[in-house]
Order: C-alpha cells, then sequence, then structure tokens
C-alpha cells in the first residue's frame, strides 16, 4: 500500500485490495460523491458484502465486520457487525448525509480501524503522515488527525459494501494472523505512535475478555447465537475455531518477543491473490 500510494498521481486515490470484488458498477461513483464536500478527507464502505455463493470463511468475517475477533472484545472495529448490530463500539462524532455518514476524527481520542479494503484518501491529508515504508492502516487517520489544522478530520462511511476475499480455510486464517502480528511486531518500534489517554486500559481490558471467552467458550458461543439471529447463516460454526487460532497465535508469538526471540516479517511468497470475480 505504501508503494501504491507513492506511485498513485491523483488527489484522491482508492486503496482496493487485491482480495477485493466491487459489488456493483456503480461503487467507485458512489465512494467519491462524499468528496464533494471538502471537509471529507477520506472514505470508506459501510459494511462487507456478504454473497451467498463466497466460501463458509467470508461469509463469516463479512458478517462479524471485521478480520480479527480480537477487535470485537476491544471494540475497535469499522464495518456493520451482526454481533452488536453497530459499525464501531467507539463513540464519535457522526451525522446521516442520507447515503453516507460523516464521522469526525479528532486528535488524542480513539479512532477504529479505518483505513482499509475499499479506501479512498486525498493526498493532501497524508502531507505529514509518516507512511513510508509500511503502510499501517488503523494508524493513517489517527495520524493524519493529528497532523491536520485544528486536530481534526472528516470521513465519509458511505452506505455500500465491498467483497474481501480475505481467506478460505483456517490453515490460511492462520498463516494471515501470523503474519500481521510479525509485520505489526518488527516494524512497530520505528514508529512514533502516541499512546490516546484510556487506549492501554481499554485494550487491556479487550484483550483480557477475549482471553477468558476463549477459554471459556459459554461467551463464544452466545456471540455467535446472537449473530445468527440477526443473519442466519452455517458459517457462525467459524467463530469458535476463528477466536481459539487468534488467541494461540497472538499468546505465542507475544511470548517469543518477551523471551527476546528475533523479529522479522514473514514471507509473501505463498500468498494467494485475491480471485477477482464478479463486477
Amino acid at each position: 500500500k505504501a508503494g501504491a500510494a507513492e506511485a498513485a498521481t491523483g488527489d484522491v486515490f482508492a486503496l482496493i485490495d487485491s482480495d477485493n470484488v466491487l459489488p456493483a458498477p456503480d461503487w467507485l461513483a458512489t465512494m467519491a460523491a462524499p468528496f464533494a464536500d471538502p471537509e471529507i478527507a477520506a472514505a470508506e464502505p459501510l459494511a462487507y458484502t456478504r454473497r451467498d455463493e463466497d466460501p463458509p470463511m467470508t461469509r463469516y468475517f463479512a458478517m462479524l465486520g471485521m478480520n480479527d475477533p480480537l477487535c470485537l472484545f476491544i471494540g475497535n472495529y469499522d464495518r456493520e457487525c451482526a454481533v452488536t448490530g453497530a459499525w464501531t463500539a467507539i463513540p464519535l462524532e457522526v451525522s446521516d448525509r442520507g447515503a453516507w455518514l460523516k464521522v469526525v476524527l479528532r486528535a488524542g481520542e480513539p479512532t477504529p480501524t479505518i483505513g482499509a479494503n475499499g479506501f479512498l484518501i486525498r493526498r493532501s491529508a497524508l502531507a505529514h503522515v509518516a507512511w513510508k515504508p509500511y503502510w499501517f492502516d488503523v494508524d493513517v487517520l489517527r495520524d493524519a488527525a493529528a497532523a491536520a489544522e485544528g486536530g481534526r478530520i472528516a470521513v465519509a462511511k458511505v452506505k455500500c459494501g465491498i467483497v474481501h476475499l480475505y481467506c478460505r480455510t483456517l490453515g490460511e486464517f492462520a498463516r494471515k494472523q501470523r503474519r500481521r502480528v510479525r509485520d505489526f511486531l518488527f516494524f512497530a518500534p520505528g514508529r512514533q505512535r502516541a499512546v490516546v489517554p484510556g487506549e492501554r486500559r481499554r485494550i487491556v481490558r479487550g484483550i483480557v475478555r477475549f482471553s477468558l471467552a476463549t477459554t471459556t467458550l459459554v461467551p463464544l458461543l452466545l456471540q455467535r447465537r446472537r449473530g445468527a439471529r440477526r443473519i442466519p447463516d452455517s458459517a457462525w460454526s467459524l467463530h469458535v475455531p476463528v477466536c481459539f487460532i487468534t488467541l494461540w497465535i497472538y499468546s505465542t508469538t507475544s511470548l517469543g518477543k518477551c523471551l527476546g526471540f528475533r523479529q522479522a516479517t514473514l514471507s509473501r511468497d505463498n500468498c494467494r491473490p485475491g480471485k477477482h470475480t464478479g463486477t
């Protein structure tokens, strides 16, 4: 993504990942419409599109509204979630503009994980953001708000979706989770990332809740039931194994860092590019 941003020449550019499928021919026009408001610095779909023909893993993550179940417990996610019935658990200033929501992000306040899978942003919003050599999706808008005049930016959450072909199997999910954690541990020490007041406490509480829920199982079953009531789909059966895999990878990788094992990014050689089917 950093390479794409560096090569882009337009005033507004779109980050559409290799594993994304645009669900409608007018998707780009719909996403670009909010930029008619000069205050809008970026735009992102409100949801993930779930299609009946998609594999269970793709449908599950679309319904969950995130690719990492830990985010559900921390409360930091950015797409509609069938478990909670909301697109984020972070309190924000939001105004409904009909086809999209205008969301105000302020420096020094928590920011949802906006910045990937159909993300559009003005070049000017990145003028004072350290997005090289690694584009941290969850930090881009937080840094942009801190650098903006008045310490605030406005983002559009457009009332449409995008297909995210994240992975097909639990094994592929495990590899991607391990890669993501390793990338973060490798690149994070070189970034000057200020901790928002209360954020560390919220994250720690979320990690504890996630660990207890996964080891005791009952809270996960209740979440699965709640999600299935909103969107009936057999893919909800993946909720428990996905949470167990996530807990194992975070625990073992973090333990390795604490023990002083060498941190390095994982190879992308075996990564599966997205299958661009559909319109």
